[in-house]
C-alpha cells in the first residue's frame, strides 16, 4: 500500500469530518424537537469517531494510537445507539424505558472497558503497534466485550431497518414513504460497510476501517434526505408541536387496543403512561361509558373517543381529553344564578299568595255588610250606592284573585272551576268597570248581546270575566 493511498484515505477522513460538521450545523440551526436531538447526537458521535480515527492514522506510537482509539470510541460506542433512537423517534416507535436504561448502561460499560484497554484483555486479547507500512495500525485479537459490541451493532442494524421498513410499508403518504426510503438507504449503506469491515470482505480491511467510508456515503445520502425530502421540515415540526404541546391530551390505540402514541398533555394527566402502559387507563374508559368528566390538577376534562379513519379504513381509536374547566364553571355559575332567581320568584309568589288571602278577608267583610244594606234598605238612593259598592267590591276582589292566579300560573297550579252563572250579571259588572273609563276618554260605549244566548251558563265565571276585560 503506497503513500498515495495513505494520502487519499486522509483526504476521505477530512471530507467525512467536514460533511459531518456541516450536517451538525444544519441540525443545530433547525433544532426544534426530540428527533433533531437524536439526529444531532448521532452526527456528533460520527464526527468524534472520524476525528479519532484521523488521529489514529497519524499516530507514530502505541500510546498515541491507544489515546486516539479511546477518543474515537467516544463517538463509535454511541453512534449506532443514537441513530437507533433517531429512527425510533422518526417512525414513532416507543422503546420501553427499562430497555433504554439497560442500553445506556451497557454502552457506558463498553466505553469504560475501551478506556482501560491496555490493562486487560476484555476488549482486545492481544495488542501491539505496527508502523512498517504507510498506514500505522494496531494488530490485535478481539476479546469478549468486542464480540458483544459487534453483536449489539448488528442488532441495531437488523431491528432498525426492520422497523423502518415496516413503517414505510404502512405509511400512506407518498412523500413520507420516500423520506423513510432515503433514510433506510443511508443506514443500509453504512451497515454494508460495517459488515464488510466486520468480516474482512475486502483485501485492505485489515489496515483501514472501511466503516468510515460507510459514514461518508451515509452522510451524503442523509444530506439528500435533509434538503430534498424535508427531513427537518417546518411542516413536520409544526405538526409535532401542535400535537405534542398545544392540543389537549391525546392517546392513540390500534385495533387491538394497544397504545401506539400519546402526547405530552396526556402524559402530564396520566403519568402512568410513562411506565409503558399498553392499554388506555380505566378511568378514561369508565368516564366515557358513564358520560362523566375527569378532574385533574384543579382542571376538568371531558374524555372523547373517535375512530381513527384513513381512506375509509379504521386503524384504531383516538382518545381526546378536552379541557372543559371554564365551560363547567360557567354552567355551574349559571345554575347558581338560576337557583337564586327561582328562589326569589318563589318567595315573590308566596308573598303574593299570602297578601291576596289577607286582602280578600276585609273585602269579603265589606261585601257582606253591603249585602245586608241591599236586603234591609228600602230607600232607592241608598240601594243605588250600595249596588255600586257591591260592583266595585267585586271588581277589587276580582283583581286580588288575578294576583293569586298569577302566582298559581307560575307554580303550575292553575285550575278551571266550572259553576253556573248569570250572563246578565256578568255583563253588568263588566259595564260598570269599563263605562266610566270610556266616558272619561270621550269614547262611545255600546253593549250588544245576542238575544239567543241563554240566560244561565256553565263555566268559570272569573276566567271569562278576565278574558273579557
Amino acid at each position: 500500500m503506497d503513500i498515495g493511498l495513505y494520502n487519499a484515505l486522509l483526504i476521505i477522513q477530512y471530507v467525512c469530518i467536514f460533511g459531518l460538521f456541516i450536517e451538525s450545523w444544519i441540525v443545530i440551526r433547525k433544532w426544534k424537537n426530540k428527533i433533531h436531538t437524536f439526529l444531532l447526537l448521532s452526527f456528533i458521535s460520527a464526527l468524534v469517531n472520524n476525528l479519532g480515527y484521523l488521529l489514529e492514522l497519524r499516530s507514530v506510537s502505541l500510546d498515541a494510537y491507544v489515546s486516539s482509539l479511546k477518543f474515537s470510541y467516544l463517538g463509535r460506542v454511541w453512534y449506532a445507539f443514537f441513530m437507533f433512537l433517531f429512527l425510533s423517534e422518526l417512525i414513532r416507535f416507543k422503546i420501553p424505558t427499562i430497555i433504554l436504561r439497560f442500553l445506556i448502561v451497557l454502552h457506558a460499560a463498553i466505553y469504560m472497558v475501551v478506556m482501560t484497554v491496555q490493562y486487560h484483555s476484555l476488549y482486545y486479547s492481544t495488542i501491539y503497534f505496527e508502523s512498517a507500512g504507510p498506514i500505522p495500525r494496531i494488530v490485535h485479537t478481539n476479546g469478549p466485550v468486542h464480540h458483544i459490541f459487534m453483536l449489539l451493532q448488528i442488532c441495531y442494524i437488523v431491528i432498525g431497518l426492520g422497523l423502518l421498513g415496516r413503517a414505510g410499508h404502512k405509511e400512506k403518504n407518498r412523500f413520507t414513504r420516500k423520506r423513510y426510503f432515503i433514510v433506510m438507504l443511508a443506514i443500509f449503506v453504512e451497515s454494508l460497510f460495517f459488515i464488510i469491515q466486520l468480516f474482512n470482505l475486502l483485501p485492505f480491511t485489515n489496515v483501514f476501517d472501511v466503516t468510515l467510508l460507510g459514514y461518508f456515503f451515509g452522510t451524503i445520502i442523509m444530506l439528500v434526505a435533509i434538503f430534498s425530502y424535508d427531513l427537518l421540515g417546518t411542516k413536520e415540526i409544526a405538526k409535532d408541536f401542535i400535537v405534542d404541546r398545544i392540543s389537549e391530551g391525546i392517546i392513540a390505540v390500534d385495533n387491538d387496543g394497544i397504545i401506539r402514541y400519546y402526547n405530552e398533555p396526556a402524559l402530564e394527566l396520566f403519568p402512568e403512561l410513562a411506565d409503558h402502559a399498553t392499554t388506555v387507563p380505566a378511568e378514561i374508559i369508565n368516564a366515557i361509558s358513564g358520560d362523566v368528566n375527569i378532574q385533574r390538577n384543579d382542571r376538568i376534562y371531558r374524555p372523547e373517543d373517535n375512530d381513527l379513519v384513513h381512506e375509509g379504513k379504521v386503524f384504531g381509536t383516538i382518545y381526546a381529553l378536552v379541557d372543559e374547566t371554564e365551560h363547567v364553571r360557567y354552567m355551574a355559575e349559571l345554575q347558581k344564578q338560576r337557583d337564586i332567581a327561582d328562589n326569589a320568584n318563589a318567595a315573590k309568589s308566596r308573598f303574593l299568595a299570602n297578601m291576596s288571602h289577607e286582602i280578600r278577608t276585609p273585602i269579603n267583610a265589606v261585601l257582606g255588610m253591603d249585602e245586608m244594606i241591599l236586603r234591609e234598605s228600602r230607600e232607592e238612593t241608598i240601594r243605588t250606592y250600595a249596588s255600586d259598592i257591591m260592583s266595585a267590591g267585586k271588581t277589587l276582589l276580582s283583581l286580588i284573585n288575578d294576583i293569586l292566579d298569577l302566582s298559581k300560573v307560575e307554580e303550575g297550579r292553575m285550575e278551571i272551576v266550572p259553576v253556573q252563572y248569570e250572563l246578565a250579571t256578568l255583563i253588568n259588572d263588566l259595564v260598570n268597570m269599563i263605562s266610566d273609563r270610556a266616558v272619561k276618554k270621550s269614547l262611545k260605549f255600546n253593549v250588544e248581546v245576542n238575544e239567543n244566548i241563554p240566560h244561565v251558563l256553565l263555566g268559570d265565571e272569573m276566567r271569562i270575566r278576565q278574558c273579557a276585560l
